[in-house]
C-alpha cells in the first residue's frame, strides 16, 4: 500500500511542478543581457530543496512522523516535485541559445541557491535558527 502513497504523492509533486514551470515560462522568465534565463526549474528546486530541509530538519528534532509518511514526502511528493533531468534539459538549451559562460552562471546558481535553501531548510526545521 506504501507504493500507492507513494505515487499518489509523486503524481501531485509532478502536476504542481508542471504548474510551476510553465507559470514561469509564461511570464515570469528573466531576460538579461538579451539572454532568456529559464527560471521555472530554479523555482521549483528551490522550493523543492528549502521544503526538503525544512521537513528533514523537523523530522530530526522531532521524530514523530514514521518512516512511511517520509517516504511519501521525500520520495513521492518532492523527488517528482524537484527534478534533475528538467534541469539538464534547461541547461543543454540555455547552452544552445547562449554558450558556454551563462551555462556556468546558471549551473552555479542552481547549486548555491538549492544546496544554500536545504541548510537553510534543515537549520528552520530543526529549530537551529528562527525567522
Amino acid at each position: 500500500m506504501i507504493l500507492v502513497w507513494i505515487a499518489l504523492a509523486g503524481a501531485a509533486g509532478a502536476v504542481l511542478r508542471y504548474g510551476v514551470i510553465q507559470w514561469s515560462n509564461n511570464s515570469h522568465n528573466l531576460i538579461i543581457a538579451d539572454i532568456t534565463w529559464p527560471t521555472g526549474v530554479l523555482i521549483v528546486n528551490a522550493i523543492g530543496c528549502l521544503l526538503a530541509g525544512l521537513l528533514i530538519g523537523w523530522l530530526h528534532t522531532k521524530a514523530i512522523i514514521d518512516e512511511r509518511l517520509q517516504l511519501i514526502l521525500l520520495v513521492g511528493f518532492l523527488g517528482a516535485f524537484t527534478t534533475f533531468s528538467a534541469f539538464a534539459v534547461d541547461t543543454l538549451n540555455l547552452f544552445k541559445a547562449a554558450g558556454l559562460l551563462p551555462v556556468i552562471v546558471y549551473v552555479v546558481l542552481q547549486n548555491l541557491i538549492c544546496m544554500g535553501l536545504v541548510f537553510f531548510g534543515y537549520c528552520l526545521g530543526n529549530n537551529t535558527v528562527s525567522v
